[in-house]
C-alpha cells in the first residue's frame, strides 16, 4: 500500500558457485550448508558437467589465505555429514565441464587422442592427425563407438542397388551375412568419404570413439561357411582351396560346390570353377546349404507314416 517500505537485508555471508550448473552465481551462505545444498541451489548440473569431483576455493579473509580443495562429488552424496563436505563462508566451487575425447590409433601421421570440443567430424579428426600415411587401408577402417549402434547396416553398394527377388540365394545369404555389424562398429565407408568425396560418411564423433586406420596388407577375404571368416594375406601361389584351408575349412552348414570369387575389380560373381586366378581383394564366399527346419521334418514324417499306415490298414481289409 500507499507508504510501505520494503527492506531487503544484505547477505552478511555467502557462498559462490561457477562452472557447469544451471545458475552460477553467489549463494546466501548459512551455516551447515554443505556442497551438495550449494548445487541444488544452483539448480543442479549442466548435462555435460563432471559430476564426480568439483574444486572448491577456501578463502580466510582474517587469515589472507586460499585454499584449493578437491572435492569427491559421489562421496558427499554418499556421506553428506562429514565435516569435508560443509561449507564455510565466502567458499567457492567450481564445477568442471567433463572433457569428451576421441581416439585414432594406426596408418596416421599423429595418432592419439583429441578433444572433442564443441564437436568433431570424421574428416576433420583425419586432418587433425595429419592425414593417412601411404600405407593406410581405407577399406578396412572403422569406426568403434562404447554404445552399439542403433542403425541399421547397409551391406555392398552393389547388391544393395538389385531388387532381392533378382538375387541368387548366395547373394542374399552374402548380403545378410554382411549386414550383421560387430556391436560397436559403425557402418561407415572410408573409400567413399575420402577417395569420392561422400559427405554422408562424414559422422559426427562422440565422446569415446575409437578410429582405427590399417596397414594396407594386400590380402583375400574368406567370407561365408567356413570355421573363421577373415581376411587371408595373399599368396601369389595361393589357390582357391588354399585360402579356404587358411580360414579353418568349412563348417557343417558349407555349401562345397557353392564357392563364389567376388572380383575385387569390378564385383562380380564367379563361379569358383571358372576362376583361373585370385588377385589382391578378392573375395572367396562359400554359401550355405538350405537349414533343415525340424518341426517340418516332423510334419512330412508324420504324414509319410500315416500314409503307410493308412496303407497297411487298407491291405489288412482287403486280406
Amino acid at each position: 500500500l500507499d507508504g510501505d517500505q520494503v527492506f531487503v537485508p544484505t547477505i552478511e555471508d555467502s557462498v559462490g558457485i561457477s562452472g557447469a550448473v544451471h545458475r552460477p552465481g553467489i549463494h546466501e551462505y548459512m551455516p551447515g550448508d554443505r556442497v551438495a545444498d550449494l548445487i541444488t541451489m544452483a539448480g543442479g548440473f549442466l548435462g555435460d558437467a563432471e559430476t564426480a569431483t568439483a574444486e572448491l576455493l577456501r578463502i580466510s579473509r582474517e587469515k589472507g589465505t586460499e585454499q584449493r580443495i578437491r572435492i569427491d562429488l559421489t562421496a558427499d552424496a554418499e556421506d553428506g555429514s562429514s565435516d569435508a563436505f560443509r561449507l564455510k563462508a565466502n567458499d567457492k566451487l567450481h564445477v568442471e565441464v567433463q572433457e569428451k575425447w576421441v581416439t585414432i590409433v594406426g596408418e596416421v601421421y599423429f595418432p592419439g587422442s583429441y578433444l572433442l570440443g564443441n564437436g568433431l567430424t570424421l574428416d576433420e579428426l583425419i586432418r587433425k592427425a595429419g592425414g593417412f600415411t601411404a600405407d593406410a587401408s581405407l577399406d578396412q577402417s572403422t569406426v568403434i563407438r562404447k554404445v552399439e549402434f542403433a542403425g541399421a547396416v547397409k551391406g555392398p553398394a552393389q547388391l544393395q542397388s538389385v531388387s532381392r527377388g533378382n538375387l541368387t540365394p548366395a547373394q542374399r545369404t552374402y548380403l545378410a551375412m554382411k549386414t550383421q555389424q560387430a556391436p560397436g562398429r559403425l557402418p561407415v565407408d572410408f573409400v567413399a568419404l575420402f577417395e569420392r568425396g561422400d559427405i554422408s560418411q562424414n559422422i559426427p564423433l562422440k565422446d569415446g570413439d575409437v578410429v582405427r586406420i590399417p596397414r594396407d596388407i594386400p590380402s583375400v577375404l574368406v567370407n561365408g561357411f567356413v570355421i573363421t571368416p577373415g581376411a587371408i594375406p595373399f599368396n601369389t601361389g595361393y589357390s582357391i582351396k588354399n585360402y579356404i584351408e587358411r580360414a579353418g575349412g568349412f563348417n557343417e552348414q558349407a555349401k562345397k560346390d557353392g564357392i563364389y570369387v567376388i572380383q575385387a575389380s569390378t564385383g562380380n560373381w564367379i563361379k569358383a570353377a571358372k576362376v583361373q586366378k585370385i588377385f589382391p581383394g578378392d573375395t572367396i564366399f562359400v554359401d550355405g546349404k538350405k537349414p533343415v527346419h525340424r518341426w517340418r521334418l516332423f510334419r512330412e514324417t508324420l504324414v509319410v507314416l500315416t500314409q503307410v499306415a493308412t496303407l497297411v490298414i487298407a491291405i489288412g481289409s482287403i486280406r
